[in-house]
């Protein structure tokens, strides 16, 4: 019979409230990381009201650990959540440069722009292509129906089981926290959600995917990420998925600016950035325009 160890003092994992990673979220269970010497401890959060989201550092109040075979554990109260990008201590993503992307040679485009935003995208004249690295850590689930694990998430919500398909999703974020399209399809099932606290895990989900692609990109990138390199589309999914979180909560201002960044990045605008863009450049709140597509 295995063994289990426990204590109550609260130094049991450096004396006090301590900072984790964590790795895979949960309603009263979190599989998480003490960083920096990368130990995975699990913990039971019981009554805490603060839930955090893969690559999100959260701070915990300790009650108890205790070790369970090979696994530790801990008990105790999240009190606070953010993202930290320099505690996870992530190598930043690949980028493959693809041959220049010369607007002149897409004029079909230009012909009748839906926004304005485009003379400004045909003004900056050539300029390079890339296409970011994409991590699916495929060895690190099982599958059952398809040989995709985000293919297969995504078909296990579609069939009512949610919790499958975050199951498996955290299992790929535990693998590697890198794993955009595992941020980006959780940021989807809670957009989707209605209960009152999704919009800000949504939000969150997105959140980390972006500033994860961020490492790669900086701040000054003024390269192309078209959605037709296929690698590029996790990253693009979750900074959609990020504008129409601040679209939804009211900020037009800040959700425009994420639009228009989206198409700089993908003229092509495969996602329908340029009509949101324009919907929120008109005023138009989340409400009133889900309405006026409803009425339409």
């Amino acid at each position: 019979m295995r063994s289990k160890q426990e204590t109550s003092e609260p130094d049991a994992l450096g004396g006090g409230p301590i900072d984790l990673l964590c790795l895979k979220g949960g309603f009263d269970v979190i599989r998480s990381r003490i960083p920096p010497d990368g130990t995975v401890i699990i913990v039971r959060t019981g009554r805490s009201r603060v839930q955090p989201v893969p690559a999100e550092v959260f701070t915990l109040e300790v009650e108890c650990t205790w070790v369970f075979g090979h696994t530790r554990y801990a008990k105790g109260l999240v009190t606070a959540s953010r993202l930290d990008l320099p505690k996870l201590e992530l190598e930043p993503l690949g980028l493959h440069e693809w041959d220049p992307w010369d607007p002149e040679e897409e004029a079909w485009l230009f012909e009748e722009p839906d926004h304005p935003v485009y003379e400004e995208v045909r003004a900056a004249g050539a300029r390079p292509r890339y296409e970011m690295e994409q991590i699916l850590p495929e060895d690190a689930v099982e599958l059952r129906w398809e040989e995709d694990p985000i293919l297969e998430a995504v078909e296990l919500a579609n069939a009512g089981a949610i919790g499958d398909a975050e199951d498996l999703l955290g299992e790929l974020l535990t693998a590697d926290l890198r794993c955009l399209d595992a941020h980006a399809h959780l940021g989807n099932f809670e957009f989707r959600d209605p209960w009152p606290e999704a919009l800000d895990r949504a939000a969150r989900h997105y959140g980390a995917g972006v500033e994860i692609g961020r490492l790669t990109l900086g701040d000054d990138f003024q390269g192309l990420l078209p959605w037709g390199l296929i690698d590029n589309r996790p990253y693009l999914r979750c900074l959609h998925g990020h504008g129409l979180c601040l679209w939804r909560s009211g900020d037009l201002a800040s959700a425009g600016e994420v639009f228009r960044r989206m198409l700089w990045l993908n003229p092509y605008d495969n996602q329908g950035a340029r009509f949101e863009l324009a919907a929120v450049e008109a005023g138009l709140s989340w409400d009133d325009a889900a309405a006026g597509e409803a009425d339409a």
